[in-house]
Formats: structure tokens, sequence, C-alpha cells
């Protein structure tokens, strides 16, 4: 093959397979809502576009959503909670990943038949996978996770890789314990 046409199809190729950051972007911020830039916190303000693996936190009577991909995946993050966001998507599949380090989210993640979802809430115990749902999920040490499906099916495994469906209505309640 000649160089030229070898290089074309190898751009071509990665192009294709690799998967791009999702945007993920702040629809609203009621009260103390920032994320991290470095080594400083920075305000998060409504419209701002936020990198790949971006910390943000809420203050006390605070609250913020965020929209982590194209398809209109949303969190609501309330008030005293930290979050790390990981989100990536193409045209066929979105991956989107966050670590709930203290506190709760409302996580809603629309279904849409043309695009294979991966979206998963995780805290040091345990993880959540939610595809077509809206959940609450919350997290502290000494209330573990707690998962409150609002509509749609959610899996709850804890570390130990032992896991739950739960539909509407339902908890997964996981403490830490000290084994």
């Amino acid at each position: 093959m000649k160089p030229l046409t070898l290089t074309i199809l190898s751009a071509f190729l990665v192009f294709n397979t690799v998967s791009a950051f999702a945007e993920i972007t702040v629809l609203k911020v009621n009260g103390t809502a920032a994320y991290r830039d470095g080594k400083k916190w920075v305000p998060l303000k409504a419209g701002m576009k936020l990198p790949e693996g971006v910390k943000v936190s809420t203050g006390a009577n605070s609250s913020t959503e965020l929209r982590v991909n194209s398809i209109n995946h949303t969190v609501i993050i309330k008030p005293l909670t930290m979050i790390q966001v990981f989100s990536k998507e193409t045209k066929s599949e979105t991956d989107t990943h966050i670590g709930l380090k203290r506190g709760g989210i409302t996580a809603k993640v629309p279904r849409d038949a043309r695009v294979k979802t991966v979206f998963k809430v995780s805290t040091p115990i345990a993880t959540s996978s939610v595809r077509g749902t809206e959940e609450n999920i919350s997290y502290g040490p000494d209330t573990g996770m707690i998962i409150e499906v609002i509509q749609g099916v959610v899996e709850g495994s804890n570390i130990l890789g032992r896991s739950n469906l739960l539909e509407a209505r339902q908890k997964f309640i996981q403490i830490y314990s000290q084994a």
C-alpha cells in the first residue's frame, strides 16, 4: 500500500473506533456550586462546558443540574454533594460514570433504542447501573449507599459483585461493613 493511502486508512480507523469525550454542560445552578480546576474551586454558571473527569461540589441549600451527553442524560446534584463525572460517546453508544464521593444525586437516563447506553454511579461500597430510568442515589460513610428507583429498572451491586434488579419505588441499601 502506498504511504498516503495507509495514512488515510489509519486516520479513518482511529476516528471511527475511538470514542470522543461527551459534552458536559451546566444547565442550572441554585446557590453555591463549584468545579475543581487544578488546585482551585471555580464557581459554576449555567451554560458552562466542563472537562472530562471534572469534580463538582455543591454547598448547603444548593444544587446544580448537568447534562452529560448529547442525548440528554442529566444529573441533578443535591446539597452538600461531591461527584466526579466521566462521559464518552459515539454515534452508537454512550458511556457515563459518576463517582459519588458524598451526598446525593438524581440521575435521569432516557432510553434511546438507537444508542447503546452505559450509565453507572459508583460509591466506595456499591455501584448502580442505569438505562432508561430515573433514580435518586445517595452515599455517606454512616448511611452507606441508598438507591431509590423513581421510574424504570436499575441494577445495584455491591463490591463483592452481588446484585439486585430494582423497579419503580424499590430501594437498594448497601451499608459499609468492617467485615
